[in-house]
């Protein structure tokens, strides 16, 4: 588990947000042209995330993917030993898929699907399995892209696990959240050759990004409309798209007790942000009444501390998003997925648009992020507010 694990690290790993200005993503995706059919998709989102890496990077991703097509496929074959008993045929008539159980997502499934699935969650990349009638979509993969071993090696990975899924399980359906995946559309076409439907499921914030580009699924359950209209400029199969009810955004707040006036949420700021982040929120508010949320991943939790010290800091770990909305009447952040869910859950959100640079700021309005077409405060006018009384 683990070298399979660490393996599919490896080859994962693209562009960031906000790297790229929206024009020259729209000449990198015009260039590709528009899809033909499912696999195409996919080769055309492969490329336009690999036109954007270096040429060490793209050299990396192709070594490994070398040795990761024949290690995937032993994996696969071994999985006819190892996989246990081919689930009953309708055994649970309604069953879906979830195989993200390790990944410790907050709840992400709308009630749609809660209501019309029995949905199991299982660990992503549990097994691998090889069937024989596999192996005509397999040569339609490597004829399509011979040389591009970072993109055949990928696919298989994702195969061979959904075949194992389906052998196992017999669902109705297989949940995703790989809009950015160049593998999806190729699941999507292997789902219906095995009569399973392909839903993905919106779990992030996303702005016009070619990482997101011309995938396909049966269905893929968005926030709101704002993104239907952002992923089919992305050159995405229009026809996918659901707006779901996704319960963090409609949340149960208890509006009794606001204990600060501005929490601001954290991402993978440098120790120089960090530091003009707490000099601009002492200039808004007195501390006692300003949180600082870090992130879970991205923040260090004994920087955090230290350059914040005297603030109340809180651990993403220990108190949950709702609680942390709960207690706050106002949500700072540049980008993270906190504003929208703020806005959503009818909590003020402020852009920080002091801490960042002009052309970062106007980039990301640019790239379609949502909170620019809502109802905001930038922290320029908070700061610039607070100056002038005094």
């Amino acid at each position: 588990m683990f070298l399979k694990n660490k393996l599919n690290n490896l080859l994962s790993g693209l562009p960031k947000p906000l790297e790229y200005n929206k024009d020259e993503q729209i000449k990198k995706m015009n260039d590709l042209g528009l899809p033909n059919g499912l696999i195409d998709r996919s080769i055309k989102q492969y490329k336009a995330q690999f036109i954007t890496l270096s040429r060490r990077d793209r050299f990396v991703k192709n070594f490994v993917g070398f040795f990761g097509i024949p290690y995937f496929l032993f994996l696969a074959v071994l999985g006819n030993f190892t996989s246990g008993t081919k689930a009953k045929a309708n055994s649970i008539s309604n069953l879906t898929i979830f195989p993200y159980k390790n990944f410790h997502y907050p709840d992400i499934i709308p009630k749609e699907i809660n209501e019309e699935f029995h949905v199991e969650k299982i660990d992503f990349m549990e097994e691998f399995l090889f069937e024989v009638k596999d192996v005509k979509l397999i040569f339609k993969i490597v004829k399509s892209s011979p040389l591009s071993f970072y993109f055949i090696s990928k696919c298989f990975s994702k195969l061979f696990f959904y075949r194992y899924i389906i052998y196992k399980y017999n669902p109705k359906a297989i949940l995703s959240t790989s809009e950015y995946s160049f593998t999806s559309s190729i699941a999507t076409y292997f789902c219906r050759e095995n009569k399973v439907q392909h839903i993905n499921l919106m779990h992030g914030e996303k702005f016009f990004f070619i990482r997101d580009s011309f995938f396909e699924f049966d269905r893929f359950y968005v926030w709101d409309n704002h993104y239907r209209n952002l992923f089919i400029e992305l050159n995405a199969a229009p026809n996918q798209f659901r707006v779901g009810t996704f319960s963090h955004l409609n949340m149960s707040l208890t509006n009794d007790s606001k204990l600060y006036s501005f929490t601001y949420y954290l991402a993978a700021e440098t120790n120089e942000e960090l530091i003009n982040i707490r000099s601009i929120l002492l200039k808004i508010e007195t501390i006692d009444k300003i949180c600082v949320r870090y992130h879970p991943r991205y923040s260090r939790k004994d920087t955090i501390e230290r350059i914040f010290n005297g603030f109340n800091v809180e651990n993403p770990n220990e108190v949950s998003l709702e609680k942390s909305f709960s207690r706050t009447k106002s949500v700072i952040s540049l980008y993270s997925s906190c504003l929208t869910q703020a806005f959503f859950n009818q909590i003020d959100v402020v852009i920080d648009d002091v801490n960042h640079s002009i052309e970062k700021v106007r980039n990301l309005q640019d790239l379609g992020f949502i909170i620019f077409s809502k109802p905001h405060t930038l922290l320029s006018s908070l700061l610039s507010q607070k100056e002038s009384i005094r």
